[in-house]
């Protein structure tokens, strides 16, 4: 070993052992240049969720329209370059299919309206459009997706992607026009990839991107895949318990809403004259989602709290009285007041109440119907 290698060795082990004294961890690599432009580097993955397996006006108004949207994957988290806009570059870094999603909403918490009051969609068509927020990370659907389609990206095709989805950050949402649907196909071609047909009757919505994607052929050559849930119909996998319960959203005051983490809140406003739920729950009673990620549908209502068929689930209901003196708590969110507190805030702040759903009228009914008539059925 030549005698000018042995003083710079001396100052590696130094370096070393300063750093175990001090504690520290080995630096986590991070690629500086850019790699070619030409060069497989990601995946941007299409996706799905059903709230709804056919949309219809009924369907429009009551918000049961599911979900689309995009989550971009580095091939090498390790090597994720930090020329990349650091919003997605240290989400990329996470790795795995959701590292990177995105997807656009109406702007529900407020983030781009001037005064901080979340938003819904307006469906007059005539006034359709709203303040729209892309939520970033997009986790409201996450593991929930009935269809996905893969694309590989070059590092070009990458940014672009990104460009794209940023510049929309706070574009104007429509449910007509431009919607969570509209956005994710809008990331796709910006890629400079072939979106599969994700509309009809000239509006983009979930459940056509859906088929869409069901029928898509895909280039294994060019790196592309799919992957479905629920097969031709997915009707197993939406909205089968029937409650007969109305609701709307409402908001909270902003400090319970910062100290809940911003949670979704729908009050319920009215019952069908069947309606199963009318012992367990009243008019005014609020129905709370904590983590603040789903969507104000009635159909996720019905999935998400009430669940399928004849099976009993827990409702939260927020207590008036026990959030008013959250309101004079000198703590800022929920995770705060978790930290010096054992006790479990959620128990502390709703009751919970059983309902059970019941099965609607649906294609049972109507195929003994048909049959006894002699008439045909219907493709579904």
């Amino acid at each position: 070993m030549p005698k000018n290698k042995a003083p710079k060795d001396d100052k590696k082990e130094k370096g070393k052992k300063g750093q175990e004294e001090a504690g520290e961890q080995p630096e986590k690599k991070v690629r500086f240049a850019e790699p070619d432009p030409n060069a497989v580097v990601a995946k941007l993955h299409l996706l799905v969720d059903l709230e709804s397996r056919h949309v219809g006006l009924r369907e429009l108004a009551s918000g049961d329209v599911g979900h689309t949207w995009v989550s971009l994957e580095w091939n090498k988290p390790d090597e994720v370059p930090v020329t990349l806009p650091g919003n997605h570059s240290h989400l990329l870094r996470q790795g795995g299919k959701y590292a990177d999603p995105m997807g656009f909403w109406p702007d529900l918490e407020g983030v781009h309206t001037p005064d901080g009051v979340g938003v819904g969609y307006e469906e007059n068509i005539l006034k359709s459009y709203v303040q729209g927020h892309m939520r970033h990370p997009d986790r409201g659907h996450e593991g929930e997706e009935k269809a996905t389609l893969t694309y590989s990206l070059t590092y070009k095709e990458a940014q672009k992607a990104i460009a794209y989805a940023d510049k929309k950050a706070a574009a104007q949402y429509s449910v007509y026009f431009y919607n969570c649907t509209t956005f994710a196909r809008g990331v796709v071609s910006a890629a400079g990839k072939s979106a599969p047909s994700m509309a009809k009757a000239g509006i983009a919505l979930p459940d056509a991107a859906y088929d869409g994607i069901r029928k898509y052929k895909v280039n294994a050559e060019k790196g592309e895949s799919k992957e479905m849930t629920g097969g031709e119909n997915a009707e197993d996998l939406v909205n089968q318990a029937y409650i007969g319960v109305k609701f709307q959203q409402v908001a909270l005051s902003q400090k319970l809403q910062a100290f809940l983490e911003k949670p979704n809140v729908l009050q319920v406003v009215g019952f069908e004259e069947s309606s199963p739920a009318k012992a367990q729950l009243a008019i005014g009673d609020k129905v709370v989602f904590f983590n603040g990620h789903r969507s104000n549908s009635e159909a996720t209502i019905r999935r998400g709290l009430f669940g399928k068929v004849n099976q009993d689930v827990d409702v939260y209901i927020l207590k008036e009285d026990i959030a008013a003196r959250v309101e004079q708590l000198d703590i800022p969110t929920l995770r705060d007041y978790l930290k010096n507190r054992p006790d479990d805030i959620v128990a502390a702040l709703v009751e919970q109440k059983q309902v059970s759903a019941i099965r609607p009228p649906g294609k049972e009914s109507k195929k003994k119907k048909s049959k006894e008539k002699g008439g045909k059925k219907k493709a579904a």
